[in-house]
């Protein structure tokens, strides 16, 4: 997306190949099923030290192929680290297998107490997962699932973007490598590029082997799996789903909020990956007393310490968006908006390229459409709310339906607890932006977001039966 420039030249898989890769899968699931919980974490944990050996590579290729900062591109790799230590300290809890239950329990009912009887609850591997990402964070959510997914004795087959392939077939590689070393069980993650081919996809979708989807991504692709699952009737009504389709983020700073605070992470939280995190910051709703020193230090922000260019180049930390259709739906935008009312504080050019600035608006108020609208572009916009309106304000941000993230900041614990039980999101922040994720607690949403969690104290129970 930097330059433009073709990069490499791509086999695209036909039916066969992907019939191919599931039945290799199914068959090295089948052993790796077998081997015990701890050895299967062990070897978990192997597959992210090679990933941090290789991490420098990996890095540059998503920096490369997405655009993004270096910085970013690290701390994507970083997230796969956390996971895996986030395994490796609940390991005890993987199952897994029918030789070490997860839970006994004792009857209720005194005869069956009186005739010794007990129960114990085993967690079995569900069997292939299927695995779909987006192109803006290729590594991290496919470790999210795909390492408690084989921790637990299940298969993946990925399906990545088509504009993040390569990065999707390095990390491939070196995961294969670890699997073929520790026991010949390469073939157990594989990744099937399907190009734009739609009808591929909804054939792997429909396709009865998999036992599981997960996908990172739009609306329009959650919609057409769900649709497509669907139509197969109850032959496919036992498939689960956990689908993150990404957010329209909001953070509140009221009154008594640390100012300064609240800038930086607004600033990163709009501009980071070029607005193109399901976690970006879009609204930022602005206590009366603090409204104008807040956008003062933020315009100062956007003005003085983004620099937009050549991720390669040292001291950028604004990348291109990732096409050319990202830069028109950037303009469309950014026009829509101005035609519906807002006011535009700085920004709003495309630069060239794939490049354009990162946008600042003044929303009119409440109930202003841009607000409750994904760009998926870095444009914030700014609402003033008074003293008494907090209801007003979770309101807004509860009306477009999205419900990811959303960041408070503030001193009073009650108006935190106050605003988070009122919020439909999955994930309020205190004192924090909207962006990023932590390995040991839940990641996912609520609404068009999609529903489901990845990762958190569940991580296990989502891959087995």
């Amino acid at each position: 997306p930097t330059t433009n420039a073709r990069l490499s030249s791509i086999h695209v898989a036909a039916w066969p190949h992907v019939d191919a890769a599931i039945l290799r899968a199914q068959k090295v699931q089948a052993r790796w099923a077998k081997v015990p919980g701890d050895e299967r974490v062990r070897i978990v944990l192997a597959i992210a030290d090679a990933i941090a050996k290789n991490s420098t590579h990996l890095g540059n290729l998503l920096t490369l192929e997405v655009g993004k900062v270096p910085s970013e591109s690290l701390g994507e790799l970083q997230e796969i680290a956390e996971v895996a230590a986030a395994i490796g300290e609940r390991r005890d809890e993987c199952g897994g297998s029918l030789a070490h239950p997860i839970r006994r329990y004792e009857s209720r009912d005194q005869t069956r107490k009186s005739l010794g009887w007990y129960g114990e609850e085993r967690a079995l591997p569900i069997g292939i997962v299927g695995k779909t990402t987006a192109f803006n964070f290729p590594y991290a959510p496919f470790a999210w699932g795909a390492l408690p997914a084989l921790a637990t004795g299940n298969g993946v087959v990925w399906k990545p973007h088509p504009k993040a392939t390569l990065c999707a077939m390095a990390l491939t590689e070196v995961i294969d490598d670890v699997l073929r070393t520790n026991g010949g069980f390469s073939g157990l993650v594989t990744c099937v590029d399907a190009g734009d081919d739609e009808a591929l996809t909804r054939r792997m979708w429909r396709d009865g082997r998999f036992a599981m989807w997960e996908c990172t991504g739009g609306e329009a692709m959650g919609e057409a799996l769900l649709k497509s699952l669907a139509s197969e009737g109850t032959r496919r009504l036992g498939v689960r789903t956990l689908l993150e389709l990404g957010g329209n983020n909001a953070v509140i700073v009221h009154a008594d909020a640390d100012v300064a605070q609240a800038v930086e992470s607004v600033l990163f939280g709009a501009t980071g990956t070029a607005g193109q995190r399901c976690t970006s910051t879009r609204v930022a709703y602005v206590h009366d007393d603090v409204y104008n020193y807040f956008e003062r230090l933020l315009v100062a922000g956007y003005k003085q310490e983004l620099r937009i260019g050549d991720p390669f180049t040292p001291g950028v930390n604004v990348g291109p968006v990732f096409h050319a259709d990202a830069v028109g739906r950037f303009k469309r935008g950014v026009d829509g908006c101005i035609a519906e009312g807002s006011i535009l504080v700085c920004g709003g050019r495309a630069l060239g390229g794939n490049f354009v600035e990162p946008t600042l608006f003044r929303a009119p108020g409440f109930n202003h459409p841009p607000t409750a609208a994904e760009l998926f572009s870095p444009v914030l916009h700014l609402v003033r709310y008074r003293s008494g309106q907090l209801p007003d304000v979770v309101n807004d941000i509860n009306r477009g339906g999205h419900g990811l993230s959303a960041g408070v900041f503030t001193g009073d614990e009650d108006v935190f607890e106050t605003v988070a039980s009122a919020l439909r999101v999955g994930i309020v922040n205190l004192n924090y932006g909207t962006s990023g994720a932590e390995a040991g607690e839940n990641f996912g949403g609520e609404g068009r977001t999609g529903g489901g969690r990845q990762m958190g104290p569940n991580m296990f129970r989502t891959y087995t039966r």
